[in-house]
This record gives C-alpha cells, sequence and structure tokens, in this order.
C-alpha cells in the first residue's frame, strides 16, 4: 500500500527518507484514515529503519524479513472446520476468546444468488 502511495505521489517517489510524519499525512489524505489510528503502524515501520534516524526509514526497509512488517503475514486462513466449497471461514479468534468463525460467501455465489432472487420477484 504504502509502493502506491509512493506512486501516486502521496509519499516520495523514491521511497527514501520518508518520515513518519509523511507517511501518517499520506494515509490521511489518500485513505481518510485517522492519523490516531494509523500513527502507531507507522512507528512500528520505522523500526525498520536503515537510515541511521529514528524517525524516518525507505520504504524498502520494510521488506526485510524477520522485520516489524511481515511482507507474507495472511489476513485471512482457512480454519479446521468443515465448510461448504464456496465459502472461506475466517476466524476471529484474535479477537474474542471463543473462537468465532464468520462464512464469507464468494463474489460469484452471490452474484448467483442475486440473479436467482430477481428472477423469482
Amino acid at each position: 500500500m504504502l509502493n502506491s502511495l509512493a506512486n501516486h505521489g502521496y509519499l516520495p517517489r523514491n521511497g527514501r527518507n520518508v518520515s513518519i510524519d509523511q507517511v501518517v499525512n499520506a494515509i490521511d489524505l489518500a485513505l481518510n484514515l485517522s492519523p490516531l489510528s494509523s500513527r502507531p503502524v507507522v512507528e512500528l515501520a520505522a523500526t525498520t529503519s536503515t537510515t541511521g534516524y529514528a524517525t524516518t526509514f525507505n520504504l524498502d526497509d520494510l521488506n526485510l524479513h524477520g522485520g516489524a512488517c511481515p511482507p507474507n503475514a495472511p489476513l485471512t486462513f482457512q480454519t479446521d472446520l468443515p465448510q461448504s466449497s464456496n465459502t472461506t471461514a475466517v476466524s476471529a479468534a484474535r479477537i474474542t476468546p471463543q473462537a468465532t468463525t464468520i462464512p464469507l460467501t464468494s463474489p460469484s455465489t452471490t452474484a448467483t444468488r442475486r440473479a436467482l432472487s430477481s428472477r423469482a420477484s
């Protein structure tokens, strides 16, 4: 996402010596996400800095494995619960004490259901 912000001019296009404030402001402008929400994450990202300054980092610093922001961390994962072939289970185990499963329907299944319901109406 930060690379996209640089490509669109919200951050320096070369991705070097980007300050925490620049990233927080870019996220606020481009994504309308509150600085109170983004600043802690950006400060965590700055801990990977190779610039020699605690308040700046290079976007390429975030690609280092073992750093504060793993580049290949999954956002969703399949649980061990049985599911039908057209749904994905997303576990909210990190949010609630008990694992909560929320079935998500695929876009193609949703489109099919909408088409069928519109014909029935």
